[in-house]
């Protein structure tokens, strides 16, 4: 099995041609100019911000600390874990618990699987203005071929719905023995994003997806 995935491995790299409210005095229904001055006032933290907008911060980043997790289905199971932010040089991605990335080279990346690094993803991120969405895909289908001449697409609408971020998607499906590979290629933020997920029968492809499309321009 592992001579397999390295097998695949080899092929992809071979073809690539190339993340509370202010307080006020409801003493008085009306208040006068020197009131509301004081008002105003008491509304300001020492920083000069008032208590409206400190209300705001604290709840979107409030919203963003719940948003730094992912939940995917694994083996007949839903299981959900924390993300670690990873800046690169041209992107951030959400890297899930139990999983490591590393740079490969120049423009590729990786994620595995600390339990086993034969599951694992690997990123290729360029800019609009060095490559085509239409090249990356035929690219793509090319990899596939190499792989196995019968692969087939691969649905992944329900992970891009509602993201009104990601122009354009598609996904392949091709195996090799007993081995999967999917093929996504997405444009995002000026941003044309290939991964190329290897997994095995710890079914964790819905993981790796998830964690891809997390993708960003910095």
């Amino acid at each position: 099995m592992k001579k397999n995935i390295l097998l695949l491995c080899a092929i992809c790299m071979s073809l690539f041609l190339l993340v509370a409210c202010g307080t006020a005095d409801e003493t008085n229904d009306e208040k006068t100019p020197n009131d509301e001055a004081n008002t105003e006032v008491e509304n300001k933290n020492e920083n000069g911000k008032n208590t409206d907008e400190m209300t705001n911060d604290e709840g979107n980043q409030s919203a963003q600390d719940e948003a730094k997790t992912i939940t995917y289905d694994s083996k007949e199971q839903t299981i959900t874990k924390e993300t670690t932010l990873i800046e690169e040089e041209t992107y951030t991605i959400e890297v899930a618990e139990g999983f490591e990335f590393t740079n490969e080279e120049p423009g590729k990346d990786l994620i595995f699987y600390k339990e086993n690094d034969q599951i694992s993803m690997r990123i290729e991120v360029v800019s609009v203005n060095d490559s085509t969405y239409e090249h990356i895909v035929t690219n793509t289908e090319e990899l596939m071929a190499a792989i196995n001449e019968q692969f087939e697409s691969y649905d992944i609408q329900h992970y891009i719905e509602g993201n009104d971020t990601i122009e354009k998607a598609v996904a392949y499906k091709a195996t090799y023995e007993e081995d999967e590979v999917i093929g996504v290629v997405y444009e995002k933020d000026d941003l044309i994003v290939r991964l190329t997920i290897f997994d095995q029968d710890e079914e964790l492809k819905d993981a790796l997806i998830q964690m891809g499309l997390t993708i960003k321009a910095k």
